[in-house]
């Protein structure tokens, strides 16, 4: 190469490096580059959640008097048999017959259709959308497919104990994967949890007791980890329900029984004060279905919609709806509400508008 020619291309070079900027400095001084402002949208009207009612006043109740919320979590876990998804068909009945969207995931795959659709929730596909995801991460994205693209008004994932991480569906019996599923449930909620809020979903999660492992003690843990407590606004726990039978042989066989009352209290409530107790009056046959009858004469005397003939608290007696007597005894009042379900209609509106208000 020539003299010429590199003295040509080592002043190209210099001229480059010169006009190349010069990177900033780190830390303190002159030359460093400030840092880029984040436009966070500032929040400066408040508005009260919206809840969905469930079609028991007291699961209203216990969640936060309006419903399931929309835009958050409820979490319902129990034992075997303590009515988690009956609660959950019921809420689902309830939205249908308010036109909306229902979406329902069941990774057992024993959704039990014809007792759904007995129960009021119509047929899979025409009424509401019913998936059987594989594995834990299936779900996840179906999940946030449906709440970005279909946007379901209410989402029930039944249940949480039940859905495999990939990792284990793919394996072997003898793999161990500790902690898999809690840590995909952390980073799931960590990343669309905001999605949730936005889209106004309403989300349903059921899972079941554990036996602890080396716990002296004993007692019950929830699998999925600690992330489902965190995230969830409305944690509930149900116990082992009571269940009606007409007779006492059935009684002392357990079997066939007509009803049940599942009971429980909430542990925790980002809405209302939590441990709220819950008991639901609810018919087994012929079909699915809620004492509404008895809520309703509970509720109107606890938020004075139902009173004594002086105005007051019934104690016992005569029960007066604006000053018309409707039975001698909660029986009385109950086969008379029966007998007019117009009237039932209206006692239960002015006890929901009373339980918005506290």
């Amino acid at each position: 190469m020539s003299e010429e020619l590199f003295e040509g291309l080592l002043d190209n070079i210099v001229e480059e490096a010169v006009e190349e900027p010069t990177p900033a400095k780190k830390g303190k001084g002159k030359g460093k580059e400030a840092p880029k402002k984040v436009m966070v949208p500032e929040i400066t009207v408040y508005e009260p959640f919206v809840g969905i009612p469930t079609g028991s006043l007291e699961f209203d109740y216990a969640i936060s008097g309006r419903g399931l919320p929309r835009g958050s979590v409820t979490y319902i876990s129990g034992p075997k048999g303590a009515g988690k998804t009956a609660l959950a068909i019921m809420t689902c009945v309830s939205a249908i017959q308010q036109r909306l969207k229902v979406a329902v995931l069941n990774p057992e795959g024993r959704w039990n259709v014809a007792y759904a659709r007995d129960s009021g929730m119509g047929i899979p596909g025409k009424d509401y959308r019913l998936y059987v995801p594989e594995t834990l991460e299936d779900a996840l994205n179906l999940t946030d497919d449906l709440i970005e693209n279909e946007q379901p008004d209410v989402l029930v994932i039944d249940c949480v104990a039940a859905m495999p991480s990939r990792v284990e569906h793919n394996g072997t019996l003898e793999d161990e994967h500790m902690g898999k599923e809690a840590r995909t449930w952390s980073k799931y909620f960590r990343n669309r949890i905001r999605a949730i809020a936005r889209h106004h979903t309403a989300v349903l999660l059921l899972n079941q007791f554990r036996d602890k492992i080396g716990s002296y003690t004993g007692g019950n843990t929830r699998p999925g980890g600690n992330a489902l407590d965190h995230y969830c606004s409305v944690g509930i726990d149900l116990r082992t329900p009571d269940y009606h039978y007409d007779n006492e042989a059935d009684a002392k066989a357990r079997r066939n029984p007509y009803g049940m009352r599942t009971s429980g209290s909430s542990w925790k409530n980002s809405l209302c004060q939590p441990q709220r107790p819950i008991e639901v009056e609810l018919f087994l046959v012929p079909e699915l279905s809620v004492n509404k009858l008895a809520e309703v004469v509970a509720f109107g005397k606890r938020y004075r919609v139902l009173t004594s003939k002086e105005g007051g608290p019934v104690a016992g007696g005569y029960h007066f709806y604006e000053g018309k007597p409707l039975g001698a005894s909660k029986d009385e009042t109950i086969a008379t509400l029966a007998s007019d379900l117009e009237l039932m209609r209206k006692i239960e509106g002015e006890i929901l508008s009373a339980m918005k208000g506290r």
